[in-house]
């Protein structure tokens, strides 16, 4: 079945062995290994010829995934501020991620990969290809996900111990936590690093409120191997080469 996105075709004729190389997927000769092997379609159709040419507009998959040149793949990490919701489109016409990127990143078929809710705020990749998203969101490959929330008053061993456990979240326990405090405030304030490989809906807030924990603010600071470093509320980014590459072993590619 062919998808209408693009950014998924050659836009030159290309042989297939050439066209799997550039995409990264494997060196030329592995390719034709794959190719002989009856892995690879064009357009749904498996092909077993390596010099076989691809049709200008084609999409081309390996065992079912659409792969694609690594240019035209985009990977955006953006520091999220608060208040700003993670959709696309909003009918209450509030600004979104997508309002806050720079031009030379608009009109690239970028989407949130998972969600961060409106009062959160931190690292958010966005992505425009559709397997990788996937694989970095599914339970299956467990991506670890680290935040920091300050939360009031002192935080004991024993909450952190249940954190650390799992607690139940809409009847279902939440899955093993990493939980270290990072500071107390002057104000009897506690900063906790939580890091969890879930993603259910307000997941960390929702954890702190079974523990009695009220969560003042939450701040995504790592998604997998990619972290937020200094990025200033409102800046976006290109991931490198070999963060992509990173991201790419965290979703089992």
């Amino acid at each position: 079945m062919k998808t209408e996105n693009p950014q998924n075709r050659p836009t030159e004729p290309i042989r297939l062995n050439k066209f799997l190389a550039q995409c990264r997927l494997a060196s030329r000769r592995k390719a034709e290994d794959l190719i002989r092997a009856g892995h690879v379609a064009i357009d749904g159709i498996p092909i077993r010829s390596p010099d076989q040419e691809i049709p200008l507009g084609s999409v081309v998959t390996v065992d079912g995934n659409v792969v694609k040149p690594e240019q035209n793949r985009l990977i955006v990490a953006f520091h999220k501020p608060c208040g700003i919701v993670t959709t696309t489109d909003d009918p209450q016409g509030r600004k979104t991620v997508l309002d806050w990127l720079p031009e030379k990143f608009r009109g690239q078929g970028l989407f949130p990969v998972g969600r961060l809710d409106k009062e959160t705020s931190g690292l958010l990749l966005l992505c425009n290809d559709g397997d990788l998203m996937h694989r970095l969101l599914h339970p299956s490959h467990e991506v670890w996900k680290r935040y920091q929330v300050t939360v009031r008053g002192k935080v004991s061993s024993a909450v952190m111990e249940r954190l650390r456990s799992g607690v139940f979240v809409d009847g279902k326990k939440t899955a093993p936590a990493e939980v270290h405090p990072v500071k107390h405030t002057d104000s009897s304030e506690t900063v906790l690093e939580i890091r969890i490989r879930e993603g259910r809906k307000r997941q960390i807030r929702r954890m702190c409120r079974e523990v009695k924990l009220q969560a003042l603010h939450l701040k995504r600071v790592a998604f997998g191997p990619i972290e937020l470093g200094n990025m200033q509320e409102g800046e976006c980014r290109a991931l490198s080469t070999d963060e992509v590459r990173q991201l790419e072993k965290a979703g089992g590619l």
